[in-house]
């Protein structure tokens, strides 16, 4: 990290440049994963939802929702220099998905300092941002879960969905 700065920011610059997941797990341990950490951790759902077995069931109330607070499109990636240099800034490749973003959720800013050396990294970090964060994602506002008329194996699935799901897990 750079003299003089706090653990905190320090941990968030590192977090930033390769868009990991910074998170307290339910055992309230700090936890980090990095982007390709997450993107290969599962080769399938942790947790299997649904209203058959052996899926873990749930209530109809459900509720599903496309969150615009989560939009980026106006994505820039300052890669840090350590000499002071002034670097090009790094932008999504694809100008026209950007743009009908823009037109679509207005401009939408995120602004990373890098600290990662790799150029093409960096390029890869602010087209996997632009990839997910483009467009509102749909996620689920809240779940709850459907134990009382589960049979055995998926009471005992609900239970350890309840007990011991983890920001960082994959649900379908």
């Amino acid at each position: 990290s750079g003299g003089g700065q706090q653990c905190g920011a320090a941990i968030q610059n590192i977090q930033e440049s390769d868009s990991g997941l910074l998170y307290v797990d339910n055992q309230n341990n700090l936890m980090y994963f990095q982007k390709s950490h997450l993107a290969s951790q599962y080769s399938s759902p942790v947790w299997q939802l649904g209203p058959t077995s052996p899926r873990i069931p749930y209530y109809r109330e459900i509720e599903w929702v496309s969150d615009p607070q989560h939009v980026y499109n106006a994505i820039t990636i300052a890669p840090l220099s350590p000499s002071g240099a002034s670097l090009p800034l790094i932008t999504p490749s694809d100008g026209t998905d950007v743009e009908t973003s823009q037109s679509r959720y207005g401009a939408q800013p995120l602004q990373i300092t890098s600290w990662l050396q790799s150029s093409s990294e960096q390029q890869a970090q602010a087209n996997w941002l632009f990839a997910n964060f483009g467009t509102p994602q749909r996620h689920v506002e809240q779940v709850k879960i459907d134990a009382s008329a589960a049979s055995p194996a998926t009471l005992a699935a609900s239970w350890e969905l309840v007990m011991g799901v983890n920001v960082g897990d994959i649900a379908q």
